[in-house]
This record gives structure tokens, sequence and C-alpha cells, in this order.
């Protein structure tokens, strides 16, 4: 929350946080550490984001029945959830914890039609890639994070060489 208050501060209109908010993206809990959308936690983040006055384009680990999703929610300035995307194009790094994405987001905003992608989403092979540009989203908000092991050193290897795979069918 500390974020959103600076930003707002330095009067920004948006942030957009790493893809993973609160949780390493290939941690094995996060299948059971995933919270609901709407649920408690995404209601304090839109409180946050009301209080701040500031969009907010967050990385989220989504439960949903006994599905769970890489996602992004879309809380707005004046607190309400505008959307949300599920992730569709997963790197084979993640298909074990998160389940494939079936949305995404377009949703009016002051910034215009605002699409929600989340990293592998923006490959230009993949079909979110296409769909985005083809509903008039006019900007698009993405949570990135580096696509490595929970045990990777980022200090010994900076940089991963982890390309999209399809997901195994389920």
């Amino acid at each position: 929350m500390a974020m959103m208050r600076r930003a707002a501060d330095s009067r920004c209109d948006a942030i957009v946080p790493p893809e993973w908010l609160g949780l390493a993206r290939t941690w094995p809990e996060a299948r059971t550490l995933a919270q609901p959308i709407p649920g408690e936690r995404s209601a304090q983040l839109a409180a946050a984001a009301k209080q701040h006055g500031i969009w907010v384009v967050a990385g989220w680990a989504e439960h949903d029945g006994d599905k769970v999703f890489n996602s992004a929610l879309l809380p707005s300035s004046d607190g309400q959830l505008r959307g949300q995307h599920r992730k569709i194009n997963e790197l084979a790094i993640a298909h074990h914890l998160y389940d494939v994405g079936d949305r995404l987001a377009a949703v009016p905003s002051p910034f215009g039609l605002l699409g929600v992608t989340i990293y592998a989403d923006n490959f230009p092979e993949s079909l979110v890639f296409g769909q985005a540009r083809a509903h008039g989203v006019r900007v698009r908000f993405s949570p990135c994070a580096s696509a490595v092991g929970a045990d990777h050193n980022n200090v010994k290897d900076p940089y991963s060489d982890l390309d999209y795979v399809p997901p195994p069918a389920r």
C-alpha cells in the first residue's frame, strides 16, 4: 500500500505492480494461498486504490472453485473492481500450478479502452495479443515477472531462457 501512496503523491494515475502481488509466482504454495476475486483481499486492494485515488492493475493468485489462475485484477480510483484477466499463455514452468485463463479484460477508463494482459499473453504469436487490438484496446497494462523457478538465484543468473510452451491437456 505504501507503493500506492508514493505513486499518488507523485501524481501517477495508475500503477502496475509485478505479476504476483505478495507471492513468488512459482511458489508451490500458490495453489493453497490463492484468494478468490472478489474476496476480502481484493476488497482491501480496491479500498486502497480508492483511498489513494489511483487505478491499479495487480497480479493475483486467484482461487475459483477447484481451479487456480494467474490473474490480474483492476480496481479503479473509485474503489470499484472494473475487471480481471486470467493469464492464457502460461509458461511451461508454471503449468503444474495454474489453470489456463478464459478471459481478456477490456474496460473503459480515463485512459481509453484499457486492456489487461499478463506477460506471455503479450507474445506476438499469442491470440490474446491480436484479440486486444481487435477489441479496440487503446492502452494495455500488463503485470510481468521473471519466469524462473522459486529456487532460482537471480544474482548468479539474472536472465532466464524459458519460453512459452502450451499447457498439457487437462
